[in-house]
């Protein structure tokens, strides 16, 4: 098991912001950053929900990603920070601005179907002087095997490391484990693992990864984010103690008194529709068109879902999902 002193990555204020829309102010997240590194967390992930340069092409958060940069820069003195782009929306320019504020590294978010795609803004961050990750989103959709092949192609970009994502956190340990062992052995990379806790595994997955050689685990505070949200930092950080795993400048109370004062206040906790999501491996994309088809056809919302979930890569159009309401339908009138 890794002996790092720097293992927690804390990504509150950008994947953890996903659940107010992004609506922190730049001096909210300064604050927040703040509290982290005065805990002792040395890696802190901030700026858009959707990444560096989303602001102009999705939805407007509170502030630019330059704002927090800036923000989060006279704040912290000793924690790293960084962001991620999202293969698709990032650009050059973009993540230049990361780095001219002063941005350690970035983590590079990439569909597996589409990991080509992250082969430019991965030389354009390595051309920054930024530590550079791969992340694999949705990484429990391939086997173990598929996912190292990939893995071993983003290395052939660049990258100095590989982050496996369980995004719609359905993965068990035992899948956990071989997912990381098989990056880290194809891809010859030091590897993260990025948990979500829709059926409450995000913390005994963190551990697994970490069984199997992973170099970073992410947490938010008070577990806030998408969906089901994400392993708990404070959690995890009380763990890495009792492991004796992190350094004694890891202070996991002080992580418990920064999520009570500045994170509660705005988060909402998790819904039954966030298990049957994890239960089914889906992230929320397909919602809005489940919701539309259970409707119209007189099916359970969480019925359709753990259709669509079988379904897999068979289900990715709003027709397939009507399709599969109808279905639905259809047998409930046979029976």
């Amino acid at each position: 098991m890794t002996s790092s002193l720097d293992i927690l990555l804390d990504t509150t204020l950008r994947d953890g912001a996903m659940a107010v829309s992004s609506q922190l102010g730049a001096d909210q997240a300064a604050s927040i950053a703040a509290a982290l590194e005065s805990a002792g967390i040395e890696w802190i992930e901030l700026g858009h929900a959707a990444g560096v340069g989303a602001g102009e092409r999705l939805w407007k958060a509170a502030a630019t990603d330059g704002e927090y940069f800036e923000a989060a820069r006279a704040r912290l003195s000793r924690a790293r920070f960084g962001a991620i782009a999202l293969a698709g929306t990032a650009d050059p320019k973009a993540i230049a601005n990361c780095a001219e504020q002063g941005g350690a590294f970035l983590r590079v978010c990439v569909e597996l179907e589409e990991l080509a795609e992250a082969r430019e803004l991965v030389a354009c961050s390595k051309g920054l002087g930024l530590f550079t990750f791969v992340n694999l989103m949705k990484s429990h959709r391939l086997p173990a095997q598929r996912l190292g092949e990939l893995a071993r192609e983003a290395a052939g970009f660049g990258a100095d490391a590989i982050c496996v994502v369980d995004s719609a956190g359905t993965l068990l340990p035992q899948e956990v484990r071989r997912c990381v062992r098989e990056v880290g052995r194809a891809a010859g990379l030091p590897v993260g693992f990025h948990g979500h806790d829709n059926l409450g595994l995000a913390a005994a997955n963190s551990l697994a990864a970490l069984e199997a050689g992973a170099r970073w685990i992410d947490g938010t505070l008070c577990g806030v984010g998408r969906a089901g949200g994400n392993a708990k930092t404070e959690v995890l950080a009380f763990l890495l103690k009792r492991m004796g795993l992190v350094s004694s400048t890891l202070r996991p109370l002080d992580l418990v008194r920064a999520g009570e004062d500045l994170v509660r206040p705005w988060l909402k906790p998790p819904g039954g529709i966030d298990v049957v999501l994890g239960a089914a491996g889906l992230t929320p994309q397909p919602l809005p068109s489940a919701k539309e088809h259970s409707a119209r056809n007189g099916v359970e919302l969480f019925d359709l879902l753990l259709e669509i979930g079988k379904a897999g890569r068979a289900a990715t159009s709003d027709e397939d999902v009507e399709n599969l309401a109808r279905s639905l339908r259809d047998k409930r009138l046979v029976s």
